[in-house]
């Protein structure tokens, strides 16, 4: 609705330089009664000024004009852009997340001739390699994601006004974290990403089946190694910070 008012204003404000030179027009013809509609054309440009419209035609005053209407807009793209960002990070949910970082390894594996090139996506899969306790909630986002993206366009309840959904259907950063690491890593496994550099022992110890062998298996020791410290280093980060909100509440209440 802004958008449309400031394009509005700015469209309006371009014909008044007419006004700006209907009033030179008058003052050099010098007839009686010129007076008279000068001072109406002033009264009207006044107005035309309080409200918005007016583009002075004086000297270089005209730049003012522009340069605020170019400001408006540029903040008001950037207010829709942080709104859309607030709302659902331009849609990315946990299904289009998972997909779009399956996809971006897929291309990889095709770029590079990775070993195996079209790998088996399963939730599942990844279930071994995501060492924290909120998988189930994670895989239970992506399939409601799921059932949702064949009706979402057609069922308006779950969409706002400009066809987004509402607010908190998006993908924490911290979760976001997690599972661009886990799919990332369990892919380029299943694919024998030459990233990896795996050798073909371990190659063959991945082929079997049953519970894998961390500590047998260089790269997977490393990325377990990582993910933990990746969890704990959070975790410290967020006990951290509820202690320096707890304390300046404390001290806030003392000086109050």
């Amino acid at each position: 609705m802004q958008f449309t008012v400031l394009i509005l204003c700015s469209v309006i404000g371009f014909p008044t330089a007419v006004i700006y030179y209907l009033r030179l027009k008058l003052i050099k013809d010098d007839k009686i009664g010129n007076a008279d509609k000068i001072q109406s054309i002033d009264n009207f440009s006044f107005w035309i000024f309080i409200g918005g419209f007016y583009q002075d035609q004086r000297g270089s005053n005209s730049e003012y004009f522009l340069y605020t209407i170019l400001f408006l807009i540029v903040g008001l793209c950037a207010e829709r852009q942080a709104i859309n960002w607030l709302k659902n990070r331009f849609g990315c949910t946990h299904f289009k997340l998972q997909k779009f970082i399956e996809l971006d390894q897929r291309r990889e594996a095709e770029r590079y001739n990775w070993d195996i090139l079209t790998p088996t996506y399963d939730l599942e899969r990844y279930r071994p390699f995501y060492f924290y306790n909120d998988f189930d909630q994670v895989m239970q986002k992506i399939k409601d994601n799921l059932s949702q993206h064949d009706v979402e366009s057609h069922d308006h309840k779950i969409l706002d006004e400009y066809d987004r959904k509402f607010i908190g259907d998006f993908v924490p950063h911290k979760i976001g974290e997690r599972m661009l690491r886990t799919i990332k890593f369990v892919v380029l496994l299943e694919c024998r990403s030459t990233e990896l550099n795996l050798s073909d022992a371990e190659k063959t110890l991945l082929d079997k089946e049953g519970e894998l062998d961390y500590e047998s298996i260089p790269v997977l020791k490393d990325y377990k190694i990582k993910f933990l410290h990746s969890i704990l280093t959070q975790a410290v980060d967020r006990k951290y910070k509820i202690s320096l909100a707890k304390g300046m509440k404390i001290i806030f209440e003392a000086l109050i």
